[in-house]
């Protein structure tokens, strides 16, 4: 499950979430025959078909898009591809990136005008 939340530094609210699934069928148990493909039902089903980084940016764009106000995204390693850090400068947010580096974390800032 990947859940975007957000805090104040004391407080985490989650705001939303998505259960990711996998895109191949074979792995799939029990899945629905048939969907209307016009129901938030089906897009949040896509939605858990894709990659992980595809769907944080589309959990960051609904929060923009609700007007939630944030700066900064902080998130894991596991998301910190240049085109993820990329993405979500786009989107106007500065990202604070937690590299895990043995036997300490470290933590990199990118901003809008910084690489």
């Amino acid at each position: 499950m990947l859940t975007l939340g957000w805090s104040d530094g004391c407080t985490f609210l989650p705001i939303n979430s998505v259960l990711l699934y996998t895109e191949n069928s074979k792995n799939r148990m029990n899945e629905a025959v048939e969907m209307d493909k016009r129901t938030v039902g089906y897009k949040r089903r896509k939605l858990s078909m894709k990659k992980g980084t595809h769907a944080m940016l589309t959990l960051l764009e609904a929060a923009k898009k609700a007007e939630i106000p944030a700066k900064y995204v902080l998130f894991d390693s596991w998301f910190s591809s240049p085109s993820t850090l990329h993405a979500a400068k786009n989107m106007g947010y500065d990202v604070i990136d937690m590299v895990k580096k043995t036997p300490r974390w470290k933590i990199k800032i990118f901003t809008l005008g910084n690489d």
